[in-house]
């Protein structure tokens, strides 16, 4: 992994990734546990928009209840010694896509492609 990436502080995650701001990390956590906690609410009372799978909330819930803890931080940095990294577009859905038809010279044959746009929201 090129740690040229690391650098630029836009990149969101660039300073935990480089075991920097604890606590910009601890307050994104919290931030995610209260959002959680809001749905979760809306799920167990029948008000989410959607149908939720057991599976899935008790994933989340175990992955939002790590993340509390108080090991958390330490935990998360020493996972990250060593391994790869990688960069995510954060806001990937069909409306940041765009459909690129083949160059009518490429015949009946011709591919088209998928090209992302939308990269604000970008992190490791």
């Amino acid at each position: 992994c090129s740690k040229d990436l690391l650098g630029p502080e836009w990149l969101k995650g660039s300073k935990w990734v480089s075991g920097e701001d604890a606590s910009g990390w601890f307050a994104a956590q919290t931030q995610t546990k209260n959002l959680w906690d809001s749905l979760k609410s809306k799920i167990e009372n029948k008000e989410a928009e959607v149908e939720w799978s057991t599976q899935v909330v008790d994933v989340i819930e175990a992955s939002v209840k790590k993340a509390a803890g108080e090991t958390a931080w330490p935990d998360l940095q020493a996972r990250m010694k060593g391994r790869p990294w990688t960069l995510l577009h954060g806001d990937f859905h069909p409306g940041n896509m765009i459909y690129m038809p083949a160059p009518p010279e490429a015949g009946s044959s011709g591919c088209g492609s998928l090209k992302l746009i939308d990269w604000e929201m970008v992190g490791l």
